[in-house]
């Protein structure tokens, strides 16, 4: 426990994820605790632009649900003209009572196009930047309409923002380590990538970015807490976007080849699954027992293991078979999605797991979210 700060626990307990979003998810929500926030956003800086990385909205829907709408592509310019833009720009807090009364000279102005098309009404707004620990830009949270004891909106004290910009800062580093270690991962998947030109790193974040949504969808089924889910789907991310690192020591002619792989080929190909599992046991704590199940087992047919098989296994064999087959491939062209998920399910109890075989099919609205997002260039 941090003794120093008021957050100490809290702190304790976010240091203890990894993933980017769960982190996110984390740090909103205590904020928004703080404020008795109705809603709020997080952007993260991604070259000159924001993009929304995390929302939560109690009025459009639970938290529970949050993890649908983290891919939905808004990005805002660094510039003075957007309320996030300006508190990037200045590195200062933007505490305003309602944003339908900003006066016109101010360099920025509230954006409604959100409002009308989903009925929420925004009113108070605070926005913090997150700064790393040199000063640099991670991102802005955007908190919305603070709750007064009637339920009304009010606006935000000087204790909330006192207290949010505390809490950010202090969580910024959590979330900077976090970042850091994805990127490490991402080299990894750049190495792959110099060894086998056809697999690419966007295959690999859509592929986990699948599991993690279809693990969510059967956990929700489930009847699995939130905490639980969180766990799990921190662990499930890294060890699915790593799931083909093991084709590092395959021959980088049996990758990618055009004509129908010999039984010998077939043999030496699947021998990443084996290298893969190696790589992650050697990586020590840095990668769960998760990491090694996905890469030893993630080709396993349902119909040779069922139940038995891991589940970040089996989540990880729809997730990766769904991203082959809307991916040109040497001998078949892309599929569209919603065919994708319909072969899949007729799949179910064969080569999948038919209870996620079904979850996959009720998540169309997310998967053409992570396929705008992780396009390939």
């Amino acid at each position: 426990m941090r003794e120093d700060s008021p957050f100490g626990d809290f702190l304790d307990n976010l240091a203890g994820y990894r993933n980017v979003d769960i982190i996110l998810d984390r740090i909103l929500l205590r904020s928004r605790e703080l404020c008795l926030a109705e809603a709020g956003t997080i952007f993260l800086l991604e070259g000159e632009d924001l993009i929304f990385a995390y929302t939560h909205n109690d009025r459009l829907f639970p938290v529970e649900n949050a993890y649908r709408h983290i891919y939905a592509g808004t990005r805002l310019p660094l510039s003075h003209d957007s309320l996030a833009g300006h508190c990037a720009l200045t590195r200062k807090a933007l505490n305003i009572p309602n944003v339908r009364r900003i006066p016109k000279i101010a360099p920025y102005s509230f954006n409604d196009a959100f409002d009308k098309k989903s009925g929420f009404r925004t009113v108070s707004m605070l926005m913090i930047p997150m700064l790393k620990r040199g000063g640099g830009l991670l991102g802005v949270m955007q908190l919305i309409n603070a709750q007064g004891d009637t339920g009304r909106v009010r606006s935000f004290s000087p204790r909330m923002e006192r207290l949010t910009g505390l809490l950010t800062k202090e969580a910024a580093q959590t979330l900077e380590n976090s970042r850091d270690r994805q990127q490490s991962l991402r080299r990894l998947l750049r190495v792959l990538h110099l060894h086998d030109p056809s697999e690419s790193g966007k295959h690999a974040e859509r592929t986990a970015a699948l599991a993690v949504l279809l693990y969510y969808q059967w956990a929700q089924k489930q009847g699995q807490d939130a905490e639980q889910m969180r766990r799990y789907a921190d662990e499930l991310h890294p060890a699915v976007l790593l799931h083909d690192l093991g084709k590092i020591g395959v021959r980088p002619e049996l990758l990618g080849k055009p004509a129908t792989l010999t039984e010998t080929e077939s043999v030496a190909l699947a021998e990443h699954c084996r290298l893969g599992a190696e790589l992650m046991a050697d990586a020590g704590n840095e990668l769960s027992e998760l990491a090694r199940d996905t890469a030893l087992l993630h080709h396993q047919r349902w119909d040779q293991g069922g139940p038995d098989i891991p589940l970040c296994a089996r989540l990880a064999a729809i997730a990766d078979a769904f991203d082959a087959l809307v991916r040109p491939r040497a001998h078949a062209a892309a599929l569209a999605l919603d065919d994708a998920a319909a072969l899949i399910r007729n799949q179910a109890g064969q080569a999948f797991d038919p209870e996620l075989a079904e979850c996959l099919g009720e998540m169309q609205d997310v998967i053409e979210k992570i396929y705008q997002r992780f396009e390939e260039e």
